[in-house]
């Protein structure tokens, strides 16, 4: 029913409006009733609190329609969507206290602000978890789109690490992947929020592109990106025979008329790939790793495609940094097998340098 997504958006706002406003309270309570700070059990004058309220709610609000946090998405897990909250709501947040720093007529209380956006997070991210339960009736159980983790793999089965020591390794990697990925998506969230905001004014379409790729163990996953191109893209493909030759040959075309020009350079910059800290977090990806492939493309990788399936794919890895879209598709085939071969911390930290190395380059020669 058409009336359907407007009363669901409507829902939420109000949902979210309601929450933000208890976390405002419950930051008041708390600061009266725990002692903590100079100003013991005192409750500090609201005026101030409640103008800063409506600037970040106002922020949050914005930034909730720019990333379609209105809308159900099938591509979105209710573990995305709540990284998603903490991300826009730490942005919000972050550019008020840059705000109040800047203009000396309001004074806040960082304790203040702590109880609120920690209150802020649990209670919006809490709400939109329960409300998309009861408004889905349960359906989206399961794995990827509801369906059962069985579905969500592919022909290769579960493919699980063969020795003690690559297990360690991995779990230890897993270990650096959250706590890289959550403060990064915490420093960042502000340029997060704002790229998103340029993406949606520069051109229609969602702030986010999510595409379906092959994680470990053969299990299927949406990778999140910044959209760097025009919303029907791949309509577009469809109607060029030329351009779908060539990306069917290579997975990529090396002139793409789909990308805009803001997409052109994220892509330089790789800031497109910011969101896919977000499935880093969530154990879809790696901080490094093999590239992210698709079912189609798992084909091209032979005999060696178990050995790849044992690795989460990563944001970067060894093609990114040994020349990139200069690469030959086997090229590509080629550092993905060596990686899952010969991965460890040490080969790791030399790719994340080189990566560093990479766009502190590109940064001053732009």
């Amino acid at each position: 029913m058409r009336f359907r997504p407007l009363v669901l958006h409507f829902l939420l706002l109000v949902a979210d409006l309601c929450m933000m406003a208890a976390s405002l309270l419950g930051a008041f309570y708390l600061k009266k009733t725990i002692p903590i700070g100079q100003f013991q059990g005192k409750v500090p004058p609201s005026e101030p609190y409640i103008i800063g309220f409506f600037v970040a709610a106002g922020l949050v609000v914005l930034f909730f329609h720019i990333f379609d946090m209105y809308k159900l998405h099938k591509e979105r897990s209710p573990l995305v969507e709540a990284v998603l909250v903490f991300v826009l709501v730490s942005a919000a947040n972050i550019i008020l206290m840059g705000v109040t720093f800047l203009y000396r007529g309001f004074s806040f209380s960082r304790l203040m602000f702590s109880y609120f956006w920690t209150l802020e997070f649990l209670l919006l991210g809490g709400a939109r978890f329960l409300f998309r339960a009861l408004w889905s009736g349960g359906r989206t159980r399961g794995g990827l789109n509801g369906r059962s983790s069985d579905e969500n793999k592919t022909e290769k089965g579960d493919i699980s690490p063969q020795n003690g020591r690559k297990r360690t390794y991995l779990l230890f990697k897993r270990a650096i992947d959250v706590l890289f990925s959550l403060g990064g998506l915490f420093l960042l969230s502000p340029l997060f929020a704002l790229t998103g905001v340029l993406i949606r004014i520069g051109s229609k379409g969602s702030a986010l592109y999510c595409h379906r790729r092959v994680g470990r163990g053969g299990k299927l996953f949406y990778m999140l990106k910044f959209r760097s191109m025009v919303s029907n893209a791949d309509k577009i493909l469809l109607e060029n025979p030329s351009l779908a030759k060539e990306y069917k040959s290579k997975f990529k075309l090396q002139n793409d008329p789909r990308i805009t020009s803001l997409g052109r350079f994220l892509r330089k910059t790789s800031l497109d790939e910011l969101p896919q800290l977000i499935n880093v977090v969530v154990g879809d990806m790696s901080i490094v790793g093999p590239r992210p492939v698709t079912p189609e493309e798992l084909e091209k990788h032979s005999r060696w495609s178990d050995r790849l399936l044992e690795m989460r794919p990563g944001i970067t890895g060894m093609w990114q940094v040994s020349g990139r879209n200069a690469l030959s598709y086997s090229e590509r085939v080629k550092y993905n097998v060596y990686y899952a071969r010969y991965c460890s911390i040490g080969l790791d930290l030399k790719i994340m340098f080189r990566t560093l190395t990479a766009v502190l380059r590109f940064s001053q020669t732009s």
